[in-house]
């Protein structure tokens, strides 16, 4: 070890004069630290065994690991500056470049300032187009000497960037972002390249080709590549050979870690810190093309200590949703709507996994294989050399016994439909465990060995069969993140369980466990373990009684942190008066969900408060109707009402209540109930007659989508929504609509955006 720690000072040393000189003392550092971190490695996990031995590492190891790992960081920073300065030299690049262009001798002694001064003269007079590729730092143009265009001037200079950040840095007046090839040209490009007479020569080899130009996904670096590297193979078997490893591990196809990878691994050294780069690596957990949400990724980056510890709510949301914008500028994920939905290209997908397999070396470290259709889970070796499996929307239906998983940080199975039982020991030999990943796998129990995942941060349990939590759940004192919603049959929580996971700050339980005890009243665990969580920020909760929902809406520490709320059954409870039923602490509750009630008649909207709630949902609420007292509702995004069997009008008002907006309604009262709704669905209404009163219009100036099933009595759609896009609903309901006679035109539009329903 001692030999090996002298090699790498010296190789060190050496490197660190001569690095922008001289490539290959840089390969021979790159050969030293490798060695040294395997070395390092080793150690780290004889330091585990030894403490969970009861025994303590002496201080000269301690010592060791952290001067290694503080070169290693050092290795890091040179290696960064080395390929930036490689790729572009500076502002100096650009200024001698230009000087070569325009016949400048180099002999001509100077200042760069001077040189510039000079260069900046002969620009200023004539009419000139820089093209500046591959830039991915920012330039001072007027330090290399290049005058910046005035808007008459018929000069340009053409900035082109993979960094959007760059383009606003730099002043660029107009940004084109340029978009992947469409299907059409992108197999023109790999048909050209790879031999278009060779993939014509064999249905299997077009059928192949057809495959890997999607994979490609309209990227020309790609496609090139990958066309070249097939372009000798003449059999359909090759060809197939080449799907499967693009599909597991591209790299290994010739070129293609040269060509494609390493050129796009720029980018993801170029970000600012290690955060963001934890970020983009994330990202590859997933599936080939998933949509995946905001707040998806930022749970997922909270439990892997990626985003840090949070207070606050909002300001978490908003560095995510800072993070996603630095790496969208970064064109290394892309926004796909409005909505908080992102996505990563397969390429730049493919090229994060490889970066997190330490660039090919450690082909298993992170072993991703979703919906790939395994049965099987991976084999011993596997689990032992890998930090990251992600196993979900497969079908794997047992897991291994007792698998030797040292390094194992995040282990993702869900949706795997099949898995009823984890395995007694399964979780005893995963001591650096900090992210579980069970949601909708059909587990009914967890085993008592769960109490060895001492470091757990975050555990997704999210729609299981489990009947009851297990009393070792206790012995996970890091937990930060808790997810039980839609786990329907859990019915039993030790008494203590909860108030001993005092580091949560996130518990969801919606259509989950509903007993909670509020006083006297109520027989399950006490609402006061609840509120002994003291850093709890984020609460979905299900109540079923009148006394919890009260206790609920009194509580200091539960009422802000309540996010989502399902009332189901609530016996006594006859009205909900939104938001002040709620108190005036349930600000951040943006879901409420009542039902299976025979007692609730009026859900009245108004009643105090402005309240930010966005989603409504009312189910099986044999009596109720919705009672508007004008000015709230402004923040409602989502009303879903499902078998209300009672429910003959949408929508009732308070005398006095109702906003009248000249011109919606011919010779009637046009009211604005919620005027940012842009969701609607009515099913299982069976008496509902009508949407409003006699000559009231309803207004829906954000709707975009409604649906409307199983209301056989609706016979009139009295509202006017101008966004609205579909329509879904049964052709039966449709044709026996009633129109006024001088509604054809509403008639007519709405024709166009039906739906129907199967």
């Amino acid at each position: 070890m001692i030999s090996i720690f002298r090699s790498f000072l010296r190789c060190f040393i050496r490197a660190c004069r001569y690095v922008i000189l001289c490539k290959e003392f840089l390969d021979s550092l790159a050969v030293e630290i490798y060695e040294l971190k395997s070395k390092r490695e080793d150690v780290e996990r004889d330091v585990v065994k030894a403490r969970r031995g009861g025994k303590q590492p002496r201080s000269q190891v301690l010592w060791w690991l952290d001067r290694v790992e503080s070169l290693e960081s050092k290795f890091a920073k040179i290696i960064t500056e080395f390929e930036r300065r490689l790729m572009l030299p500076g502002n100096l690049a650009p200024n001698r470049m230009i000087g070569d262009r325009l016949g400048f001798s180099r002999k001509n002694r100077g200042s760069q300032e001077e040189k510039a001064a000079t260069l900046f003269k002969v620009l200023n007079k004539m009419r000139f187009v820089l093209i500046l590729d591959g830039v991915c730092r920012s330039l001072d143009l007027r330090m290399v000497g290049v005058p910046i265009p005035k808007r008459r001037s018929k000069c340009m200079i053409v900035l082109a960037t993979r960094n959007e950040d760059l383009c606003d840095q730099m002043g660029a007046k107009k940004k084109i972002k340029v978009e992947a090839l469409p299907w059409d040209a992108a197999w023109k490009l790999f048909t050209e390249t790879a031999g278009e007479e060779m993939i014509d020569s064999h249905p299997g080899v077009r059928r192949q080709a057809e495959i890997l130009v999607r994979k490609c996904g309209g990227l020309p670096l790609a496609l090139i590549a990958v066309a070249r590297a097939l372009a000798s193979k003449r059999s359909p078997e090759e060809w197939k050979h080449a799907v499967a490893i693009m599909n597991s591990d591209p790299a290994q196809l010739p070129g293609i870690a040269e060509h494609v990878l390493r050129p796009l691994k720029l980018s993801y050294d170029l970000l600012p810190d290690d955060t963001l780069r934890s970020c983009a690596l994330h990202f590859a957990l997933y599936r080939e093309g998933c949509r995946l949400h905001q707040n998806l990724l930022q749970e997922c980056w909270f439990g892997e200590g990626i985003l840090g510890d949070f207070e606050d709510v909002e300001e978490a949301n908003n560095r995510a949703c800072y993070l996603l914008g630095v790496l969208s500028a970064a064109s290394l994920i892309d926004r796909v709507d409005a909505n908080g939905y992102t996505r990563m290209h397969p390429v730049i997908r493919a090229m994060v996994l490889w970066i997190a397999c330490e660039c090919g070396e450690k082909e298993n470290r992170w072993f991703v294989r979703e919906r790939e259709g395994l049965t099987d889970a991976p084999d011993a070796e596997t689990w032992a050399g890998a930090t990251r499996l992600a196993l979900g929307d497969n079908e794997i239906t047992v897991l291994p016994e007792a698998p030797h998983c040292p390094d194992l940080v995040s282990l993702k199975l869900k949706n795997n439909l099949g898995l009823e039982k984890i395995p007694d020991g399964f979780f005893g030999f995963m001591p650096s465990l900090a992210v579980l990943d069970l949601h909708s796998t059909s587990i009914k129990e967890l085993p008592p060995g769960i109490g060895n995942l001492v470091g757990l941060q975050f555990l997704e349990l999210c729609g299981t069969k489990l009947k009851s939590l297990p009393k070792e759940l206790g012995a996970l004192t890091k937990l930060k993140y808790l997810g039980l919603n839609w786990t329907v049959d859990l019915a039993s929580i030790p008494d203590g369980l909860i108030r001993d996971l005092g580091q949560l700050r996130v518990l969801r339980m919606i259509v989950s466990y509903k007993s909670w005890k509020a006083g006297s009243s109520g027989d399950g665990v006490d609402m006061e373990e609840l509120e002994a969580l003291n850093r709890l920020r984020i609460l979905d909760i299900t109540v079923g009684t009148a006394a919890a929902l009260e206790r609920l809406a009194q509580s200091r520490r539960l009422a802000p942190a309540t996010a989502a709320l399902l009332i189901k059954g609530c016996r006594g409870l006859s009205s909900i008066e939104l938001p002040s039923l709620l108190g005036k602490n349930m600000k951040r509750l943006k879901w409420l969900r009542a039902s299976h009630s025979k007692e609730l008649e009026d859900v009245v909207i108004g009643g105090g408060g402005g309240g930010g709630l966005e989603n409504l949902v009312l189910e099986h609420l044999l009596k109720a109707k919705i009672v508007w007292r004008g000015s709230h509702g402004q923040n409602l995004r989502g009303l879903y009402i499902y078998g209300c069997n009672g429910m003959e009008q949408l929508i009732y008002y308070h005398k006095g209540d109702e906003e009248a907006e000249d011109g919606k309604a011919s010779g009637g009262v046009a009211i604005v109930p919620f005027p940012n709704l842009t969701e609607l669905a009515l099913r299982g209404l069976p008496e509902l007659k009508r949407v409003s009163e006699e000559r009231k219009m309803l207004v829906f100036p954000s709707l975009e989508s409604m649906e409307v099933a199983e209301c056989p009595k609706l016979r009139k759609l009295t509202l006017v929504a101008e966004k609205l896009r579909e329509i879904k609903c049964q052709r039966s309901w449709w044709d026996q609509l009633e129109w006024e006679e001088e509604d054809d035109t509403t008639k007519s539009a709405f024709q166009l955006i039906m739906k129907p329903l199967q």
